[in-house]
């Protein structure tokens, strides 16, 4: 928000915030809440596919769209009707079968999906919809599995090896429709055990079949689990739940410490559920006879909101099980008693805290990428993954790198080994299919050096692994932008260095494989050398269809985020300098493997917040694309996140450089 609109923006939310007033009273407390801007808040009615019909379903989203919701988030798989064989009243159907281990959705229960995402979307509601539930499918918390590991040895159908076929299957039922706002993987596990792959590999197959939407990991309420998977790539951002058992304070320091731990948008997820009664051996705050209020909704608002959360979820005890009786002390009544739930003290509580939500009252248009041009595979990849490895050090023990699959970012590792110690850190991931050299960048993503030369990040990798193939980062086919050496400093190039001393990385090539120093003989053959009378190439293969982005800007307060998103992935993320005022903007570029045009591309801004005297906005003046200027304030661009006194933040062609709100520049 630019200063000189935030008393416009603040008369906004004021009318959003005396329309809730008129149906609700509320305290002092509260009303210093209400005086912020209104955030996206969603619902959270996990079980409703399975248990509501479509009639019932209507009348649920016709509340959500008349108490000012943004959305909300819905589980596929059932958490309380007896796992996914059992047939769903709603829909009349189970949800799905194995087949030897192999999930297959129903049909009818798909087709009774989609109507619901039909309807929201009709409403203007968006949905975060959860593949299938941790604690249920990947545990079996229907067998006795308890908080300390009891039963949390994978008992549940969800495999490694079976959850890229469903996340496949998903994402051909779903995927392209509009009102699928992004993609709720895991889901409540306390168990005692949980294997990552089974998360990588369902995302990756999402992705395979068009899932485009951002990915989340939603944890456990406990401490130890809210930062789980935080820096895995495929999650874009985090969704911790801080639990039904504390307080507000403590909720606030849970969601403080995920915060201060990531440059991702955080997500408040999962708070105190109004009216649930948790029965676990500890909880201090609540238990049988004593459930959350309306007090203590707001409580827990006002925490998130001092935070600054991205987004925060509402909950009601029947409502997210659909009343049927299965936990945290519900006493079922089905339809009726979800019904009864609308306009709850807890709810109108939620809703004045919040300012309203923001509700959309054009959907506006999205992005997918384009159809592939080959049939999509009924299979999972032959070989079913690939063990990427990377032998790293660093000067000084606090480098960090990161892995890119394609233009995929993959995963964040931290570098403790010093190069000084003549030893090497090893970083394992296993990704599902088969990726060869060339697909693999590793990126040094915190050079820094102070004043003096004291203090002086540089990454040594000399090579990777790809299933025990070595490839070194020395070879004569290897491209780096920042590798170092002593006749060219950091200018890009093929630089046969295993050293990265400036932020930069290593791109490595589809050759034979080298020989791996860390062993005592060669995985396979020493790659093929060029004549001794050749010179290294000095520039990257020549490309006809590489495309170069540079985006030009700057941000209020040096603190913004802002990333690069092409046909629906992040592709890089960068903190903004620069001066919004002057205006002086920063230049940040991009180079694309394949030919773009501006219709593919999206600039977005990540953290915006408002806690005077701290005022964050992003002001984005063109882009370029292959020597081609775009401005963002040409008819035509969409936006949400610019300001307006029309219509605020919302989405729409508002020929503005600025976004004063977290959202996003669609270029056209």
């Amino acid at each position: 928000m630019i200063a000189s609109s935030r008393g416009l923006r603040l008369l906004a939310v004021l009318a959003v915030i005396a329309s809730i007033l008129a149906i609700v009273s509320v305290t002092s407390d509260q009303r210093s809440a209400e005086s912020a801007p209104a955030l996206p808040i969603y619902d959270t009615a996990w079980d409703l596919p399975f248990w509501a019909n479509e009639g019932e379903a209507a009348t649920y989203l016709d509340h959500l769209q008349n108490a000012g919701y943004t959305g909300v988030w819905l589980s596929l798989f059932n958490h309380t009707g007896g796992g996914m064989t059992a047939t769903s009243p709603g829909a009349g159907h189970p949800t799905a079968s194995l087949n030897e281990g192999q999930f297959q959705l129903n049909d009818g229960y798909a087709a009774h999906m989609t109507k619901i995402l039909d309807m929201a979307h009709a409403r203007g509601l968006k949905v975060g919809l959860v593949p299938i539930w941790g604690v249920f499918y990947l545990n079996d918390l229907r067998q006795g599995c308890s908080n300390g590991g009891g039963g949390g040895s994978g008992a549940g159908p969800l495999k490694s090896w079976n959850s890229y076929w469903l996340g496949q299957q998903i994402a051909r039922k779903f995927a392209s429709h509009p009102a699928i706002q992004s993609w709720v993987l895991g889901g409540d596990n306390f168990c005692g055990w949980e294997d990552v792959n089974i998360w990588r590999n369902l995302a990756a197959g999402l992705e395979a079949e068009g899932a485009w939407q951002p990915m989340t990991y939603h944890t456990a309420g406990l401490q130890s689990r809210q930062l789980q998977f935080a820096n895995e790539g495929w999650v874009d951002f985090l969704s911790p739940q801080t639990g039904h058992c504390i307080t507000a304070g403590e909720a606030e320091a849970a969601l403080r410490r995920v915060k201060n731990a990531t440059n991702k948008p955080v997500w408040a997820a999962e708070m105190r559920y109004e009216a649930a009664e948790p029965d676990w051996p500890i909880c201090p705050a609540h238990g049988p006879g004593n459930p959350p209020d309306a007090a203590d909704i707001t409580a827990d608002v006002q925490a998130a909101r001092r935070v600054g959360v991205a987004a925060i979820m509402f909950g009601n005890n029947e409502r997210w099980q659909w009343a049927s009786g299965g936990a945290l002390g519900s006493r079922g009544g089905g339809t009726a008693k979800v019904f009864s739930t609308f306009w709850s003290p807890g709810e109108r509580a939620f809703l004045a805290a919040t300012g309203g939500g923001t509700p959309q009252t054009t959907v506006p248009p999205t992005t997918p990428p384009p159809a592939p041009t080959a049939p999509p595979s009924t299979q999972p990849p032959q070989g079913d993954a690939t063990t990427v490895v990377i032998y790293a050090a660093g000067q000084t023990g606090s480098e960090r790198l990161r892995l890119h699959i394609g233009e995929r970012v993959i995963s964040d590792f931290d570098v403790r080994v010093t190069i000084a110690s003549n030893n090497l850190q090893r970083f394992e991931y296993i990704v599902a299919g088969n990726v060869t050299p060339g697909q693999v960048r590793v990126n040094f993503i915190n050079d820094f050096r102070n004043a003096d030369g004291s203090f002086d990040r540089n990454l040594k990798i000399p090579g990777i692994e790809l299933n025990g193939n070595y490839y070194a980062t020395t070879n004569p086919a290897v491209y780096s932008e920042g590798g170092y050496t002593i006749d060219s400093g950091c200018q890009p190039g093929n630089k046969r260095t295993d050293h990265l001393a400036c932020t930069g990385f290593f791109q490595f090539a589809d050759v034979a494989p080298d020989i791996n120093p860390n062993d005592t003989t060669p995985t396979s053959p020493p790659a093929t050398q060029p004549p001794a009378t050749q010179p290294p190439a000095t520039q990257p293969p020549a490309s006809q269809t590489d495309s170069i982005v540079h985006i030009y800007a700057a941000g209020q307060t040096g603190d913004e985020i802002m990333d690069l998103r092409i046909d629906g992935r992040t592709v890089a993320t960068w903190n903004v300098g620069g001066d919004i005022f002057a205006p002086r903007y920063q230049e940040f570029t991009y180079r694309h493997d394949g030919q773009l045009s501006p219709s593919q591309i999206r600039v977005r801004f990540l953290n915006d917040l408002w806690a005077p005297p701290i005022d964050r906005n992003l002001r984005v003046d063109r882009i370029m694309v292959d020597g081609v200027t775009y401005q963002t304030e040409d008819p035509g661009v969409r936006s949400k996140g610019s300001w307006n006194p029309r219509n605020g933040c919302n989405t729409g062609e508002k020929q503005s450089e600025t976004l004063h709100c977290e959202g996003w520049f669609q270029f056209n």
